[in-house]
């Protein structure tokens, strides 16, 4: 389920069955899109009106394990790390009825994405090789634009990018590091985690 709570009263106003293991949801002009890793696809709806416009399932891959709404809420990217691995872009003007555009598939295993220095460019990882490697793909013509591989073996599974730095940051349990890659010098540094595993998730302020 996704669950719409109301912070003043601390109190589940409404909850929304979406299907077989929702994971990501992310939300942008009132529109709202959530991977469905069970059955494989995508969902949107409407933040106003969640239960009524809530979108019929939209089939991306056999593991989509990330969603972001682009700027504007008009598109939509899911990274796919199975069948086929890469990402989907999709066509979320309509809420009720989100369509697939194109899917770029890549090597390795995609993990996480984030919006890109501009509004068309997302970040993607994926572990490709025995590494992590951190990728940034123009949405428009799916092409490539650079790919920083990064010397440790664990699960990049999540990523946040400073346009001001042009860095990802992309935290990587397993290995047990918090990697800084820097788009344009292709260069990364590795800030050694805890006596704990970790990090998981990483955001900036």
């Amino acid at each position: 389920t996704v669950s719409h709570i109301d912070l003043t009263s601390m109190s589940i106003v409404e909850e929304i069955d979406v299907g077989p293991g929702p994971e990501q949801l992310d939300i942008a002009g009132g529109h709202a899109i959530v991977n469905i890793a069970g059955d494989g696809t995508i969902r949107t709806f409407d933040t106003a009106d969640a239960a009524a416009s809530l979108s019929t399932g939209v089939a991306v891959s056999g593991d989509p394990s990330w969603v972001l709404l682009l700027p504007g809420g008009q598109r939509a990217v899911s990274i796919n790390s199975l069948g086929p691995p890469g990402y989907s872009l999709l066509d979320t003007s309509d809420v009720l009825a989100p369509v697939v555009l194109d899917t770029i598939q890549v090597v390795g295993i995609p993990y996480a994405g984030t919006f890109g220095p501009t509004d068309s460019q997302v970040v993607m990882t994926t572990i490709a090789g025995g590494n992590v490697a951190v990728q940034l793909f123009e949405t428009e013509t799916g092409e490539l634009l650079e790919q920083i591989e990064v010397s440790v073996l664990g699960f990049p599974l999540g990523v946040v990018f400073d346009a001001e730095a042009s860095t990802a940051w992309v935290p990587v349990p397993g290995a047990n590091v918090l990697v800084a890659a820097e788009f344009g010098a292709g260069t990364y540094r590795e800030l050694d985690w805890q006596d704990v595993p970790g990090p998981t998730y990483v955001s900036l302020e």
